[in-house]
């Protein structure tokens, strides 16, 4: 008993109530101790190592202490329960445990809402495209997206027409770089290494036959870990709106918390295993989310409205009517004396 309550429960109660303090008040005494024990330390776990090896058991790891990313996320995740990160931080550091885990498909922006150039146009309807295009980075091809011959850099583009060129089809072809294609399954941790050995910022992502899937950025690798952000160019869109009588709009982004402090929405047990209404809404379906999936929460409908690649952008809330009272009752009621007798007639 004393030895759980002295050895254990007290110091690590003290230590996590003040641990710089105690940190530095025990660290030169156990510097201490462990230069005088050290001898006979090594004696016994070499000892034991000769008792496991005759019972043919394997050396332990010496790295004992390592943790496991699954356990760095709990930690992580206690951390913010206690307050020590913030909401911020603690979504970085999950985001980042997850992120060898995704795919490029996962990511990738779709075949049908990839903006690429045609190069089988005509010169004046290409270039016009390109110069009115808000992106930096063009994929090219030739009669049909699965037949994609190169990336073009506006910038360069731009460069010559400011200064006079003639920009004709053999010309603009010439500007084009090459394409750095990779497989659907390609984990971002590898796909991310790969742009930096090709010195580029666009990856054409092909499907099992060879087609063009879709493409990812380097914009969409990064927001993986620090999440959505706009531009100059996108409208900024309010977090929370309101449009019409117990009917929301709300991003994906928003912190459960953050709606339960702000409505009095109850999410049930599911609240403390996700932190945004995305992930509930995920949690709930259990499988990859579509537009036009809905939910059922404690407090009302949920529907996904809007999709960045595999994830949630953009939900509806729809509450439930409050129950109107009323003077009348369909609960089933005792039958009375009188009511036992005319049915015995």
């Amino acid at each position: 008993f004393l030895h759980v309550v002295l050895g254990e429960l007290v110091p690590k109660s003290l230590a996590l109530q003040d641990p710089e303090g105690v940190a530095l008040g025990v660290g030169r005494p156990m510097r201490l101790v462990v230069q005088l024990f050290r001898p006979f330390i090594w004696m016994l776990n070499g000892v034991g190592v000769l008792v496991l090896k005759a019972f043919g058991f394997s050396e332990p790891p010496a790295h004992h202490a390592v943790h496991s990313v699954e356990e760095l996320d709990i930690l992580v995740r206690q951390s913010h329960q206690a307050g020590v990160i913030d909401d911020f931080e603690q979504q970085i550091m999950h985001r980042a445990f997850q992120f060898s885990e995704l795919t490029a498909y996962e990511v990738m922006i779709h075949r049908s809402q990839t903006k690429a150039l045609d190069l089988s146009k005509d010169i004046e309807t290409v270039l016009e495209e390109a110069v009115s295009s808000p992106y930096t980075r063009l994929p090219v091809y030739e009669e049909n997206i699965d037949n994609i011959i190169g990336v073009l850099h506006q910038r360069e583009l731009l460069k010559r027409i400011y200064a006079g060129e003639e920009i004709s089809p053999e010309k603009l072809r010439n500007l084009l770089h090459p394409p750095l294609f990779v497989p659907e399954s390609t984990h971002l941790d590898d796909l991310l290494e790969a742009m930096r050995e090709h010195h580029t910022q666009l990856a054409i992502v092909i499907d099992e036959h060879g087609g063009t899937s879709g493409i990812v950025t380097l914009e969409d690798i990064i927001e993986e870990i620090v999440g959505e952000f706009q531009d100059e160019y996108e409208v900024a869109q309010p977090p929370i709106k309101e449009f019409g009588e117990n009917q929301f709009l709300i991003r994906g982004e928003v912190r459960l918390d953050e709606l339960k402090d702000r409505f009095g929405w109850e999410f049930g047990e599911e609240e403390e295993d996700v932190g945004t209404i995305a992930g509930y809404v995920m949690n709930r379906l259990d499988r990859t989310a579509r537009v036009g999936d809905e939910v059922e929460a404690p407090f009302g409908k949920i529907r996904v409205e809007n999709m960045a690649r595999l994830r949630i952008t953009l939900v509806s809330v729809t509450l439930h009517e409050s129950p109107v009272p009323s003077e009348h009752t369909d609960e089933p009621t005792e039958p009375t004396e009188n009511s036992r007798n005319v049915e015995s007639a």
